[in-house]
């Protein structure tokens, strides 16, 4: 629950202020309600519905769970006003887990990537390691490579 004075000096009827309350209500709702493996979450969808104004008074966000499964979030959040009861916004949010997002982007750069480890290791056959301690090595070398992938990325993001 996020509480706040609202005045005409500050902002009448802005729905960017009505819809960035609702929306850190929700991520406040999130982050307390994360599982513990993940490290973090992004807010995937949003859907906002303006329904009022308020000139001055108090205004009052309450964000309830819809949906908290393993990996994604469905946030309800809603605007009112305090003095008249009056809804000013309502906001839907949904949000997913990075961790899942990042293990499922990994893998499947890996896999997509094991038939060239078994193509290459086949040239390198018959030079005193056997085709398995090959495909190990080169398998070790691909996640390696996945690794610095994703820490060059994240450099460029």
């Amino acid at each position: 629950r996020l509480q706040g004075d609202w005045s005409s000096d500050v902002c009448s009827s802005d729905l960017g202020a009505l819809v960035s309350l609702a929306d850190t209500a929700a991520g406040y709702g999130c982050f307390a309600n994360l599982p513990e493996t993940a490290s973090g979450f992004t807010t995937i969808e949003l859907k906002s519905n303006h329904l009022g104004t308020a000139l001055d008074g108090h205004v009052d966000c309450v964000a309830t769970p819809v949906h908290t499964g393993r990996t994604t979030q469905v946030w309800d959040a809603v605007v009112t006003h305090r003095e008249s009861g009056r809804t000013l916004a309502r906001r839907l949010v949904r949000l997913e887990d990075l961790q899942q997002r990042y293990d499922a982007a990994k893998r499947e750069l890996a896999s997509g990537n094991l038939r060239l480890v078994v193509s290459i290791a086949k040239r390198y056959r018959n030079r005193g390691l056997s085709f398995l301690d090959l495909i190990q090595e080169g398998n070790s070398g691909l996640m390696r490579a996945v690794d610095k992938f994703e820490q060059i990325g994240r450099a460029h993001v």
